[in-house]
């Protein structure tokens, strides 16, 4: 992949940048084809062959679909939501579809674990550790890339309250705050779901920090620092 990016995209910093991001909508499917017909010749030379059956292209930007590409007079598949890695990926509402389909994951790991819950031979602690080793991971997965907007870290921490609730047995009738309940289980560290999330994020942004100047990813965050800054890249 390496070997094939070096050829496409478009140069700014020094940096080769192989996302494809125009505003012209008729030059996009032009260019995305050349890129991936670009990477079907350069594998060939490696006797490795792309399946174009089982390959989709996705706008992870705002705007419509991709138009049709073809690729060796086959035609690519266009989807708006594909998973990758555990993680859904859509092309609009930034992470909110993978939000809810993670409270919905949650909900259903919550609701398997239903006798731990009531079992009474159990601490506080144990069930709290047991809430954050296998439903808050199942929750937070990948939280850290997520961009929200203020109704989704509502139903999440909404979930979050309603766990904690299930486990200390109170029941929807019983007139308990949320203040209370968190002075309850404040030792486990979930107290405020965006709290926790805030922490991952500034750990990625640490350790995209900390890596070499000649790492994409590190040499991307230096030019997005720098233009935040008042300092525009040069593209080339």
């Amino acid at each position: 992949m390496e070997h094939v990016s070096c050829k496409v995209g478009i140069g700014v910093e020094g940096i080769q940048v192989t996302d494809l991001d125009y505003a012209d909508d008729v030059t996009l499917p032009e260019l995305l084809t050349n890129a991936l017909e670009v990477m079907e010749r350069d594998c060939a030379k490696f006797r490795l062959y792309v399946l174009w059956a089982k390959t989709a292209v996705q706008n992870l930007g705002a705007g419509p679909a991709i138009c049709r590409v073809t690729v060796d007079r086959q035609n690519i598949d266009t989807v708006s939501e594909f998973t990758y890695l555990g993680q859904e990926f859509a092309s609009y509402d930034n992470s909110v579809p993978e939000c809810l389909r993670r409270i919905v994951l949650a909900s259903r790991v919550m609701s398997d674990l239903e006798d731990v819950w009531r079992q009474q031979n159990l601490s506080l602690t144990t069930k709290l550790c047991a809430n954050s080793a296998s439903v808050m991971s199942v929750l937070l997965y990948d939280a850290e890339n997520w961009t929200l907007i203020e109704q989704e870290w509502l139903k999440l921490q909404a979930l979050h309250m309603n766990c904690q609730s299930r486990i200390l047995a109170v029941k929807w009738h019983n007139i308990v705050t949320n203040e209370s309940i968190s002075a309850i289980t404040v030792f486990t560290g979930l107290d405020d779901i965006t709290d926790v999330v805030r922490r991952t994020s500034l750990g990625l942004f640490d350790h995209i920090a900390r890596l070499g100047s000649n790492v994409p990813a590190s040499s991307a965050l230096t030019v997005c620092c720098a233009s935040r800054d008042g300092r525009p890249p040069d593209s080339t």
